[in-house]
């Protein structure tokens, strides 16, 4: 309780004063942008004054709706866990339910070597997701797929393609009536770095023939051989533009009825995929 206090506290301290002070904490640094009212993964970075990042195995995630900043809502404590990436950074990830859009705090604690720090920033929740929300539907499309012979730079920009990452279009995984992970990526035209990586853990969990599902990639351009490198007069492809992808990657979990169960924007650790996928044998 003292901890919540703190970081109420600083929330409203904060709000009345935050281009007078200064405070010498961690800062928080999201990997997500599209919450929305209902179930969110939240993943976020934590760095340290000086620069660097902190990186202990779980820390206490505290949200907080600020309809009325004089009177913060407390709403769920979680423990956030810290998911590495293959390049050894990573996120803590939690999840975590937003009953209504606006604005809302979150409040971090970090216990490290001994000492409690807390941090907090805010957030603004959107009433829809941009991207298709869980619960729908998977969006039906047909997307390129992989001919014998056919160069594979016309269909992706992953320098080490796997083939069957490609052997069916979105429409025909649909029809297959198999569990279905996709991935919108652009491994060689990827602002955030994370698309190479990211194929590169779904291609391992694909090849250890351990589930019963399927797993499409698709590419974010249309005719990713054809850029030359100006990527500002590439075209979103049309699944991507279908999906109302906003950035890159993006995983998406299908059931075998075609509805979306889970969602990851940017990198998502195998195990967290693993997770999801174990529950669906």
């Amino acid at each position: 309780m003292k901890t919540i206090a703190i970081i109420i506290c600083l929330f409203l301290l904060i709000a009345c004063n935050k281009d007078d002070i200064k405070i010498s904490e961690p800062k928080l640094a999201f990997a997500v942008t599209d919450l929305s009212v209902g179930s969110n993964r939240l993943a976020f970075g934590i760095i340290k004054p000086r620069g660097g990042t902190i990186n202990t195995k779980t820390v206490t995630v505290d949200t907080y709706y600020l309809g009325d900043q004089d009177n913060p809502q407390h709403k769920e404590t979680l423990i956030a866990k810290f998911e590495e990436w293959p390049q050894g950074n990573g996120v803590y990830v939690c999840e975590t339910l937003f009953d209504q859009s606006g604005k809302w705090g979150i409040g971090v604690t970090i216990n490290l070597d001994g000492t409690t720090i807390t941090t907090s920033t805010y957030i603004e929740v959107r009433q829809y997701s941009k991207t298709p929300a869980i619960g729908v539907k998977a969006i039906r499309s047909k997307t390129p797929k992989y001919t014998p012979g056919q160069d594979l730079s016309e269909i992706t920009s992953d320098t080490n393609p796997y083939i069957p990452f490609y052997d069916m279009t979105l429409n025909e995984a649909l029809d297959a009536k198999k569990p279905l992970i996709i991935t919108f990526a652009t491994p060689a035209f990827c602002k955030t770095a994370t698309c190479g990586p990211q194929m590169e853990i779904l291609k391992i969990i694909d090849k250890s023939n351990e589930f019963s599902a399927n797993f499409l990639h698709i590419e974010i351009y249309k005719n990713p051989n054809k850029i030359l490198g100006n990527i500002n007069e590439a075209e979103l492809s049309e699944a991507a533009l279908m999906w109302n992808i906003p950035s890159e990657p993006w995983t998406f979990i299908v059931d075998s009825n075609g509805n979306i169960i889970k969602k990851f924007e940017g990198l998502v650790t195998a195990n967290e995929i693993l997770g999801i996928l174990n529950n669906l044998k």
